[in-house]
């Protein structure tokens, strides 16, 4: 479709593709979906063509994909009743020359700034030191990527199944199938190879990153390998995993032992993370035994709930499933009474198409409202007794204006109290590219508040509601109201109920 409509090649294998001429007839293949196949071209090309990862943007105008067979990220205009090219990007590689391709393929639109997840396959050097992942942040307006995070995929994993705990490691990307390791009698096939395929970003700025498992695509479910010869039907058993990178003071910085941001997670000194332990329990049972390693790379985040969403093998207590499990992001683990949900099962000896463990699911993305988790507020009171904390009969004082300033001393915000004293800042009246300072309509559109961001609240400053700058007094409809006592508060730890109001000159 990409092709015939928008004239973007995908290299997908079709008469249109750069394959042209490689039909199922003349590879022998057929046309049933159901029948198995010894199919060595399409086992090559996996990770290499097609479509990556899809997001769109936040305005819901614009869809981008990653275009695995040219390594370019699409922008398309979905504002009509077709989509429109609007622009691509040629997305770096910067892993070591000679040792491998950058394959990148995950992909998030988050604050004006697109995202992508991308490796270094090692393919030429087969050295596990050559493998790589790569977080990158698109500049729309130069068309410039940069890296904002990358680490090397040398860390222990979890091993896919429990016969076979020494397949702990990534492998560098391989298109022979004998390198694939059989275990137990159906064969299932095992040989973990990274596929970066999808980026979450949390309230805090962390990133949550998953990957999926190359060779669970390649083998499938109950399909020939790539000799004609051979007889045996094989299944994949998908080895993703998740992990997170906390966002502190401008740069992102990789679990390490379980440990991450002061959170510890599910399973520090384990031997499956970086640091030789886990932030994020990705095992089957929860408590570990069968699988180690479950995920098959997607996610899903909704703001305030404090959990992230993944796709998975096995998510509840079936064998040969695929679904998905809730999973904290505060503590890496998963409620034992609400694990998630199963999505399909196949029975073993079958040919379904659901694919049993082998990756059998695509990306995931949340139907519901997000919530507008950010916001500054609330309450503008008289404080009788000066001590900083809102007593019961303490009331609020209406129609106080109250401004917003960024650090630089732009304002971004105006609203007035309410009947009840209350105000609040959120996507509804903050654009952080400046605002009226009579109406507070925004300068280009409501961005509501950047996160990790300082702002700064002032009070008064118009009509009859001016702040008295030589003795910080509140002139408000012909009463004065002084700033509350600083530095007071109650309790074992005053300084968390206290008040620290003050002019803040110049501002």
């Amino acid at each position: 479709m990409c092709k015939a409509l928008l004239g973007i090649n995908v290299g997908s294998l079709n008469p249109l593709s750069p394959f042209y001429g490689q039909t199922n007839s003349v590879r022998n293949l057929s046309t049933d979906p159901y029948l198995a196949n010894h199919d060595s071209l399409a086992l090559t090309l996996v990770g290499k063509v097609g479509i990556g990862d899809i997001d769109i943007s936040e305005d819901a105008d614009f869809l981008y994909f990653v275009n695995l067979y040219d390594k370019k990220l699409y922008k398309l205009d979905i504002t009509g009743a077709t989509p429109v090219w609007a622009a691509s990007y040629d997305i770096p590689a910067d892993c070591v020359a000679g040792t491998g391709d950058a394959r990148p393929f995950g992909l998030k639109v988050k604050d004006g700034k697109v995202y992508i997840g991308s490796v270094c396959d090692a393919y030429n050097s087969q050295n596990t030191s050559d493998m790589r992942a790569y977080v990158y942040a698109l500049d729309e307006t130069l068309g410039t990527f940069s890296i904002v995070f990358d680490f090397p995929l040398t860390y222990p994993k979890g091993y896919p199944y429990s016969g076979f705990k020494s397949i702990s490691t990534w492998n560098p990307w391989t298109d022979d199938f004998s390198d694939f390791i059989p275990a137990y009698s159906y064969p299932d096939l095992l040989y973990p190879q990274p596929l970066f395929t999808d980026i979450e970003i949390d309230l805090d700025g962390s990133l949550i990153l998953g990957f999926g498992d190359r060779t669970a695509y390649q083998v499938g479910w109950q399909n020939f390998g790539t000799q004609s010869s051979d007889p045996k039907l094989y299944v994949g058993s998908g080895a993703g995993d998740i992990l997170r990178a906390a966002y502190i003071n401008g740069t992102y910085v990789l679990e390490n032992n379980a440990y991450v941001a002061g959170l510890t997670g599910a399973s520090p000194n384990n031997n499956q993370g970086p640091g030789f332990g886990e932030f994020y329990n990705d095992n089957y049972p929860l408590n570990g035994g069968v699988h180690t390693e479950i995920a098959f790379g997607a996610l899903a985040l909704k703001p305030g709930s404090g959990e992230s969403i993944y796709t998975t093998m096995d998510p509840e207590y079936g064998g040969n499933s695929g679904g998905f499990r809730y999973i904290s992001n505060t503590t890496g683990t998963t409620s034992p009474s609400v694990i998630g949900a199963t999505l399909y099962q196949t029975v073993l000896g079958t040919t379904e198409p659901t694919f049993g463990k082998a990756a059998g699911l695509g990306d995931l993305e949340l139907a519901c409202s997000l919530v507008s988790f950010l916001e500054i507020g609330n309450y503008v009171w008289i404080d009788a007794d000066a001590d900083g904390i809102q007593d019961p009969t303490e009331s609020g004082i209406p129609n106080v204006q109250v401004r917003l300033y960024d650090q630089s001393g732009l304002l971004v915000g105006l609203t007035t109290t309410d009947t009840n004293g209350e105000y609040y800042f959120n996507p509804t009246n903050v654009d952080n590219n400046g605002v009226n300072a009579t109406t507070g309509a925004a300068t280009v559109g409501y961005t509501g508040l950047a996160p990790n961001t300082q702002y700064f609240i002032v009070l008064g400053q118009s009509g009859t509601n001016t702040f008295n700058a030589t003795n910080d007094v509140l002139n408000y409809n012909g009463n004065e109201y002084a700033l509350t006592n600083v530095n007071t508060g109650e309790g074992s730890v005053p300084d968390q109920n206290d008040s620290d109001a003050s002019l803040a000159s110049g501002v």
